[in-house]
């Protein structure tokens, strides 16, 4: 928390708030490894492998829960949120300063965006909306000015739908930037490590586009990359280990995959072309470097650049899968689009267990994941562009801790956003503590009573020892006189004779 609150302040400059990123990063790693080491008994405590600590005092039992909240990836039943508009395309975040969740939704049909402000409880209201100048179309948030605010980026016609935000819930008008071909997928980073968000952008022919941000909240076309028609994933991530943001292209018309190296300032190599479609990048099997999972299988990366061969999946029916870890335990689990949501825990060796679908409507739009309800656990959300609704399942959830959620300090937005998650986790932390040690309090009244118990059962076995030591005493002290009595009597006895005959000699003489 103490690092969020550094890297939110503004002072510091982006190779600081990467300094501090990479140092909370490594410390979540570690709050997750000492959770899943943390033993009594030759049982894991923490990680939700017990839903019960139990002792036996003398002839009652003391129970009690570990306390938190771990995901089990499992979800409940679905609630419909009305949305009142056509959704082409949803994004989340905090854009009113309050630490809830919002949804960010782009119309269809009445060139306008709209918001469902979160009240932290999993329901939400609605709240302002602003005019587009195009229908529908993709959308995401991300500063893109370096206020701190989230701002709005939209595709709209050739170009994009800039919206600035005033971090109270409202937004500026729109500024649209044309690139002269018509904006299909695109992702945010910062490509040349400036500390601005820059954009890549697959349009309807056979290049990429890379713009690169001032750091005001406009763009300036940068490189062209070529790849095959009809772009329809992409994916960010360093794959060869140089610390420069790479990119991978999934092009659904040739059913190819091309990756981009990036040389750390907007301009970027070419790999080999992979076969695949709708690839996504991830560390799925904890080995440190990112791999590919696409619509048919996981290829595993060796860190250079290069990855192994692809593993296909049991149910080839997979459909633009995304990689989220839904149950906290560490390993990225795949959700994917097809039949509703359909999930697959991971097994954090690159193997995923049985899938589980659950209905998010008729034609759900990609799946938003995000802890709608604020107890530390990622939630699944999806809009329907069938009915004009959000489907909303809450995760079940154990007592336990699973892993922080994931957050980014290499940004003042991005510490903003990460605050109230740690804030969060901290509360959840301080109960979890407060749970114990009630456990622990209930545990130290019972040994005081069994040592209570213990004093008072020895004093009553001295007693019952005393009682019987001066029972035999009595005993043994009768007997004694009773011999003695007969010793006397016996002696008597002896000496009558001994006068009678003493009295007779007299007599005689």
């Amino acid at each position: 928390m103490e690092l969020a609150q550094q890297s939110a302040n503004g002072t510091f400059s982006v190779s600081q708030r990467k300094a501090l990123d990479k140092e909370a990063q490594t410390l979540s790693k570690e709050y997750l490894r000492i959770v899943q080491s943390t033993k009594f008994n030759g049982l894991h405590l923490l990680d939700g492998s017990i839903d019960e600590l139990s002792l036996q005092a003398a002839f009652s039992k003391i129970s009690s829960g570990v306390g938190g909240d771990k995901g089990t990836g499992e979800f409940g039943s679905a609630s419909v949120l009305n949305l009142g508009v056509a959704p082409s395309d949803t994004a989340m975040g905090d854009v009113n300063g309050d630490g809830f969740l919002d949804i960010v939704i782009s119309d269809f049909t009445g060139y306008s965006i709209s918001f469902q402000l979160g009240n932290g409880d999993g329901t939400f209201r609605a709240g302002m909306s602003v005019s587009s100048s195009q229908n529908g179309g993709g959308i995401s948030l991300s500063d893109l000015n370096g206020d701190g605010n989230l701002d709005i980026i939209s595709s709209a016609g050739n170009g994009y739908e800039i919206h600035l935000g005033n971090g109270d819930g409202s937004f500026r008008s729109g500024t649209t930037y044309n690139l002269g071909n018509p904006v299909g997928e695109f992702s945010l980073a910062d490509f040349n490590g400036d500390g601005n968000i820059d954009i890549v952008s697959g349009f309807g022919g056979t290049s990429l586009v890379v713009s690169l941000g001032t750091g005001t909240g406009s763009f300036q076309t940068f490189a062209t990359l070529t790849v095959g028609p009809g772009v329809n994933r992409l994916s960010i991530g360093d794959i060869n280990g140089d610390g420069a943001v790479d990119i991978l292209a999934s092009s659904g018309a040739s059913e190819n995959m091309f990756l981009f190296t990036g040389n750390g300032n907007g301009n970027f190599g070419t790999l080999p072309t992979l076969n695949g479609t709708g690839g996504i990048l991830g560390d799925v099997n904890n080995d440190g470097y990112l791999d590919i999972l696409s619509d048919t299988g996981i290829r595993l990366g060796n860190g250079n650049g290069t990855f192994g061969t692809e593993t296909g999946f049991p149910d080839s029916g997979t459909t633009i899968p995304y990689l989220y870890d839904l149950n906290g335990d560490g390993n990225l689990d795949i959700i994917s689009g097809n039949n509703g949501a359909t999930i697959r825990l991971g097994n954090g060796n690159g193997t995923f267990g049985a899938e589980y679908v659950y209905g998010m409507g008729a034609i759900p739009l990609a799946p938003l994941i995000g802890d709608f309800n604020g107890d530390g656990v990622l939630d699944l959300g999806s809009a329907d562009s069938d009915s004009g609704t959000f489907y909303i399942r809450l995760a079940a959830t154990e007592d336990g801790i699973g892993a922080l959620l994931p957050f980014s300090l290499t940004s003042v937005a991005d510490a903003r956003q990460a605050m109230p998650i740690l804030d969060r986790a901290l509360d959840s932390l301080t109960l979890q503590n407060s749970v114990l040690g009630a456990f622990q309090s209930r545990i130290s009244v019972a040994k005081g009573l069994l040592e209570s118990s213990r004093v008072n059962y020895s004093a009553a076995e001295s007693r019952i020892r005393d009682a019987d030591i001066a029972s035999d005493s009595a005993e043994y002290i009768r007997l004694q006189i009773l011999q003695e009595a007969a010793s006397k009597v016996l002696r008597t006895a002896n000496l009558i004779p001994e006068i009678a005959l003493s009295l007779l000699k007299n007599g005689e003489d």
